[in-house]
């Protein structure tokens, strides 16, 4: 999803000069986060150009052929297996997971192992569940709009 958001939101769109998506856990509750850091465009702006994203994606996911889908999730799984490119990178990780109390040291593997059992279109049935804006899922979205103020 980061390609795609960063391609039609920020170079086609040209709504932000930072925009960026990633999962994220807090406090046992994995979520996604997408950010755009804009100069031009309202928090309002903004946020409809989410949603209006999150719908479109919907579609990108439809049309993806079977090997797309095969392709993208062993592109995720090598990127998940990557090893730590340092000591301190490493350190990093297993401190993370101590700090939100997982303590999931091998949680990149897990993942990897579900991801294997995943279909295309299970994905696509939680990409409705927890994503789609327009879905009949369980979606819950929490927006921070922080606002500069010209002085």
């Amino acid at each position: 999803m980061y390609e795609p958001l960063f391609d039609q939101v920020r170079t086609t769109d040209q709504f932000g000069y930072h925009v960026s998506c990633d999962s994220r856990w807090t406090d046992g509750i994995i979520g996604i986060q997408i950010r755009v850091v804009s100069a031009s465009k309202s928090a309002e702006e903004v946020d409809a150009r989410i949603e209006k994203f999150l719908i479109d994606f919907r579609q990108t996911l439809l049309d993806m052929t079977r090997d797309d889908y095969l392709e993208h999730m062993n592109g995720l799984a090598k990127q998940k297996l990557d090893a730590f490119n340092s000591l301190s990178e490493q350190t990093g990780h297993y401190w993370s997971e101590i700090r939100v109390g997982r303590y999931q040291f091998q949680v990149e593997l897990d993942e990897v192992l579900a991801l294997r059992g995943m279909s295309q279109e299970q994905a696509l049935e939680a990409y409705d569940k927890w994503l789609y804006p327009k879905g009949s899922g369980t979606r819950r979205r929490f927006s921070v709009n922080v606002v500069s103020v010209d002085s």
